[in-house]
């Protein structure tokens, strides 16, 4: 830990706490009942808090991840909204048709490599376009954390890291399952005697 506690002078009124992300050197913060705040990064609040106009249950909150100018803000039952970082709302809830499957939890989320990634506390993994479309099916992490609280999630150097409340952190190794394997070399078969030939492959990851 670096240094102390910073009081922002934000807070939510409720259980659920603040889904957050950076965007071109500062801190955005979301509340469960939609309030935006714009922070620097050590904590000093620019302006007041922004009304976007969305909302989701207060036990569970929001997951946010910016990506290409804009924040991306997703609920529990997997509503997915695409905010300028004014707080503007650009279109409608998005139906991306993932849940955690309880109001009580919600979604840590994050971009990474043109992709959205969405976690639940049960270690369910989901990879979505920014504009909400699922790309496969849920991905088991083999991590859980409690149906009540979630994982925050967040990418650095080509991991995912999730942290759950009582501060476990994981790393999250291949953030995709798509791996296949090719040959390495255009005659990879080598004839070693009469009975058994050599194959070489390197693994690759495909989007």
């Amino acid at each position: 830990m670096l240094g102390s506690a910073i009081s922002t002078g934000i807070n939510v009124d409720r259980y659920s706490g603040f889904g957050l992300t950076y965007a071109n050197g500062y801190l955005y913060a979301i509340s469960y009942d939609g309030k935006l705040y714009k922070l620097t990064t050590d904590g000093i609040l620019l302006g007041s808090a922004i009304s976007t106009g969305i909302s989701t249950y207060y036990a569970s909150g929001f997951g946010l991840a910016y990506a290409n100018g804009y924040l991306y803000a997703i609920s529990y039952d997997g509503k997915l909204y695409k905010l300028t970082t004014d707080g503007v709302l650009s279109g409608s809830a998005i139906s991306t048709g993932i849940s955690t499957d309880t109001n009580r939890s919600g979604f840590g989320l994050t971009y990474a490599n043109d992709y959205l990634y969405a976690i639940s506390y049960n270690g369910n993994l989901y990879k979505l376009t920014t504009d909400g479309i699922l790309l496969g099916s849920a991905i088991s992490t083999g991590i859980s954390t409690g149906y009540d609280s979630g994982f925050g999630l967040a990418y650095a150097n080509g991991y995912l890291y999730a942290i759950s409340y009582n501060g476990k952190l994981y790393t999250i190794k291949d953030s995709s399952d798509h791996f296949f394997a090719r040959t390495l070399l255009a005659s990879p078969v080598t004839k070693t005697n009469q009975q058994t030939m050599k194959i070489q492959y390197d693994f690759i990851f495909e989007d």
